[in-house]
């Protein structure tokens, strides 16, 4: 079956005991029920307000403008999570491919901050391995983050490239960071 963003349409969240856990010591929220779906224009200030639930801890006030014109500019491969509940926008995240085609570049991917821990962050980024998994050729799977959601990538077996001091602005460190095409197979098992 071909990847469409119906596939995936609402998202239950597993217990603990569905995800292969039990015990106080593993036990994590329940993720809500969600959808995700391609990003319009009419989803702007609700992308914006979840960027500024971020500011300053993973993103530098300044680099809003830069989302702001990001999401003006219609980007390609952009999708906004929602609370199948309310519908409320409470994450967004796209991909970009390199023109050689063989990386792909996981862009402006965030989840609201009330909103973190509860597996939606893992939710986005399984759907965007998905996508760059259906469209093929992609051999590497690259981000730019900052330290705070660094540790993230990193327990998905993301492995950090190098590390630009004040990348972002002053005391917001650049982390790059790259999984190659051997280890998504497994990681898509490990986000479902």
């Amino acid at each position: 079956m071909a990847w469409a963003p119906e596939s995936i349409r609402p998202c239950a969240g597993l217990s603990s005991q569905e995800q292969g856990t039990s015990g106080p010591e593993r036990m994590m929220p329940e993720t809500p029920a969600i959808f995700i779906e391609p990003f319009a224009s009419a989803d702007r200030e609700e992308c914006l307000r979840v960027f500024d639930s971020n500011t300053p801890r993973f993103f530098a006030p300044e680099e809003r403008a830069a989302f702001a014109a990001f999401l003006d500019a219609s980007p390609g491969p952009f999708w906004v999570v929602r609370l199948e509940a309310s519908l409320r926008v409470v994450g967004c995240g796209g991909v970009s491919i390199a023109p050689d085609g063989r990386t792909a570049w996981l862009r402006w991917g965030m989840v609201a901050n009330n909103e973190h821990g509860g597996g939606i962050g893992r939710r986005l980024l399984s759907m965007r391995l998905g996508w760059i998994d259906e469209r093929g050729g992609v051999e590497t799977v690259r981000v730019a983050t900052t330290p705070a959601a660094s540790g993230f990538f990193q327990q998905l077996g993301f492995a950090r490239l190098r590390v630009t001091p004040n990348g972002y602005g002053p005391g917001l460190d650049r982390h790059d960071l790259i999984l190659p095409a051997g280890a998504r197979v497994g990681q898509m098992d490990a986000l479902s």
